[in-house]
């Protein structure tokens, strides 16, 4: 037996929750509408009561029930658009707004029409939004297909007409034919799919929520008991270490229980690691090869631009020592206006320096970037520069765990300028 769920829109299939075409094809291809999470709520909230809307008016037009005199203005032409199609497409009607469960692949759906079209069986998918995925629609007629045939609403053999129509607010209409054959086929894999991974999530251990209440109370009486203690004398002591262990068994328990919980996740988790990890670390190792051959490359082509530039540099210098040359005589021959050219041509050609033309062949994908790396090579100079410089100081952060360490292995024995050694007690509780 069918049953949906209109506020959740979720369909239940003799009491087990089956999932939707459409949440199928969200889960396996993703939404269409990821930019609609940009817009408004309420704006989001009128976009999908309009789609709700539409459909019910078509429905009831398809069930000759309308009242069009009680109908809001701004769903009108969705509705004429539908039926100006259905018209024009000689359309007769065999269910509208039809819901149907496939019992063999466990999904659900609702037909918004099944017709036949010149003598031939037809499904049709209402859109209202401005932006559809023909894809998309392919697949999401395709499983409408199966669940028609499956319930023998059509011929196992039949060919269906597939069509999504899109509705416009002037009243017009666009048409998009499933032309994919493989599309059914596409889809009921998505669907294996997905329910293998419901079953893997329905699989994993479930935290009972009848036991927490009894575990909490009994926490909530250990403290309550602890902040209620008091040590006067030696019989309270020994009995403070009695509560102790029991508190401890009582953690040790609770541990215990938490693993039976944890472990199969975390060992799921391990086997995916594992089988994922090699093949990851396959790739990177190819991508780190690549990149490193892309740097030597690059490295190479900088060095040629450096050698020319080089060279640039010494015909600069031969040529500036010529000019240099030709302004002394210049002003030997007394001839001041010529020296005078020649030491602005030197200026002009000091200024701009030497020009080689770099050919970069950028490739589609690869992007050079800055990765500014450090690296010491003189720790104690590093240590004083730090030190003398306020706004490097920071850099000087002492590792309190690896000074928890030292302490721990030599004890009383430690000394440190300008660290503190103590001995903290702690209490060390053994489960009975």
């Amino acid at each position: 037996m069918l049953r949906f769920e209109s506020e959740t829109h979720t369909y239940f299939f003799n009491g087990r929750r089956v999932p939707s075409v459409t949440q199928i094809l969200d889960a396996e291809l993703g939404s269409d509408y990821e930019y609609l999470k940009k817009m408004k709520p309420r704006v989001l909230e009128r976009a999908a009561q309009l789609g709700s809307h539409v459909h019910k008016g078509i429905d009831l037009d398809n069930r000759d029930i309308l009242d069009w005199d009680s109908l809001d203005l701004h769903l009108a032409p969705y509705i004429c658009a539908a039926r100006r199609f259905k018209e024009q497409y000689g359309v007769v009607i065999l269910a509208s707004e039809k819901r149907l469960v496939s019992a063999e692949y466990l999904f659900a759906g609702t037909l918004d029409l099944l017709c036949m079209i010149k003598n031939r069986y037809a499904i049709i998918d209402w859109k209202t939004a401005s932006v559809i995925n023909q894809v998309k629609c392919d697949f999401q007629i395709a499983g409408y297909e199966h669940l028609c045939k499956e319930s023998n609403f059509i011929p196992t053999n039949e060919i269906v007409l597939k069509y999504t129509v899109q509705l416009f607010s002037n009243g017009l209409y666009k048409v998009y034919k499933c032309k994919n054959a493989f599309a059914r086929r596409t889809f009921l894999s998505y669907v294996q799919n997905f329910n293998r991974k419901e079953k893997d999530m329905t699989n994993l251990p479930k935290v009972p929520e009848k036991d927490k209440g009894v575990l909490q109370k009994q926490a909530d009486t250990m403290l309550r008991q602890a902040e209620e203690f008091k040590v006067l004398d030696d019989k309270q002591y020994k009995m403070l270490s009695l509560f102790l262990k029991n508190i401890a068994t009582a953690k040790k328990s609770l541990e215990s229980e938490r693993q039976k919980y944890v472990k199969p996740i975390n060992d799921a988790k391990n086997a995916i690691q594992e089988f994922f990890n090699p093949i990851k670390e396959t790739l990177v190792k190819a991508e780190k090869i690549l990149k490193t051959k892309t740097l030597v490359y690059n490295r190479k082509k900088q060095e040629e631009v450096e050698k020319q530039l080089e060279k640039e540099r010494q015909k600069q210098k031969t040529l500036d020592d010529i000019l240099a040359r030709e302004a002394e005589q210049a002003k030997k021959e007394g001839n001041v206006e010529m020296a005078e050219l020649i030491d602005n041509r030197r200026e002009d050609l000091q200024s701009i320096g030497p020009i080689v033309p770099i050919n970069q062949h950028k490739q589609k994908g690869v992007v050079l970037r800055d990765n500014w790396k450090a690296s010491v090579s003189d720790s104690i100079v590093a240590i004083e520069a730090c030190f003398k410089d306020d706004q490097l100081r920071h850099l000087l952060c002492i590792n309190e765990k690896a000074l928890a360490q030292f302490a721990k292995a030599h004890k009383d024995t430690c000394h440190i300028d300008g660290i503190h050694f103590f001995n903290e007690k702690a209490i060390a509780v053994r489960t009975a």
